[in-house]
C-alpha cells in the first residue's frame, strides 16, 4: 500500500472548553500499513489462535509523583507549582477481542512518561495465561475498530498541557493513536493531535516508580 502523509492546519473559533478563540491546530499522519506474512484470518477475534508464548499476566502497580507548573501574569517569572501523587496498574477492564475473558493492559513506563500518556502492554488472555501483543502509548477507548488480522483496532488517547513560554497562555494537546494488529504485534498506524490555548492547564512533569509488593493499594 502507497503510504500518505496528511498534514492539515484548520482554524476554527469559539472554542469549547477553554474559553478561548484561538484557533486549533489539527495535525493528521497516517502511517503505511505494515505488511504482515500471516495467513489471512477470518473476521472475528474470540478464539484467536496467536503466536508466541502464553505466559502469567503481569500484576503490576507503580507510583506516579506529579509536579504541576503554570505561569501567568501579573508574575510569570513566579510560577505556580503544585505536587500530587497518583497510582498506575495492570487494567483489566477491557474484553479486546471478545471471547467474554478479560484481557489486559499491563504498565510498561518509558522515558519521560505520566500516568496520562504512559506505554502499556497489550495481552489477550487465554485461560490462565496471556499473549503479549503489542504495546500501545495512552488511555485506551473502550470502543474498539474493525477487525485486522483477527483483532481489532485499538484506539489511544492523550491529553497534555504545555508552557513552554510563561509569557504566553498554556496550550493542551490532544492526541489520538490508531493500532492495527499484524497478525503478530500492534503497530500504530494513524495519529491526529488538536493544539488549543486552554489557560488552566498547566505543565507536568512525571517521576514513575514501583510500588512494593506490600503498597499496592490505589492511590487518590
Amino acid at each position: 500500500m502507497t503510504s500518505r502523509v496528511q498534514l492539515a492546519l484548520v482554524l476554527l473559533a469559539n472554542l469549547v472548553g477553554c474559553g478561548s478563540t484561538e484557533p486549533v491546530q489539527v495535525q493528521d499522519v497516517r502511517l503505511p500499513s505494515a505488511a504482515t506474512s500471516a495467513p489471512p484470518v477470518a473476521a472475528t477475534s474470540a478464539g484467536l489462535p496467536l503466536r508466541g508464548p502464553c505466559v502469567p499476566i503481569p500484576e503490576l502497580s507503580f507510583r506516579v509523583d506529579r509536579v504541576h507548573t503554570q505561569s501567568s501574569p501579573p508574575d510569570p517569572s513566579q510560577p505556580f507549582q503544585t505536587n500530587n501523587t497518583v497510582s498506575v496498574a495492570t487494567d483489566r477492564s477491557l474484553d479486546i477481542d471478545g471471547d467474554g475473558a478479560r484481557d489486559a493492559l499491563v504498565p510498561e513506563p518509558a522515558e519521560g512518561d505520566c500516568n496520562f500518556d504512559l506505554h502499556r502492554a497489550v495481552y489477550v488472555a487465554r485461560g490462565d495465561c496471556g499473549h503479549k501483543v503489542g504495546v500501545v502509548a495512552g488511555s485506551v477507548e473502550p470502543k474498539t475498530g474493525p477487525i485486522s488480522s483477527g483483532l481489532p483496532e485499538l484506539t489511544t488517547v492523550v491529553e497534555v498541557g504545555a508552557q513552554p513560554d510563561p509569557l504566553q497562555p498554556a496550550r493542551r494537546r490532544t492526541i489520538k493513536r490508531t493500532y492495527r494488529f499484524d497478525g503478530a504485534t500492534y503497530r500504530k498506524v494513524h495519529e491526529q493531535s488538536e493544539d488549543v490555548v486552554c489557560h488552566h492547564c498547566s505543565t507536568v512533569r512525571c517521576t514513575i516508580s514501583t510500588l512494593a509488593p506490600d503498597d499496592q493499594r490505589p492511590m487518590p
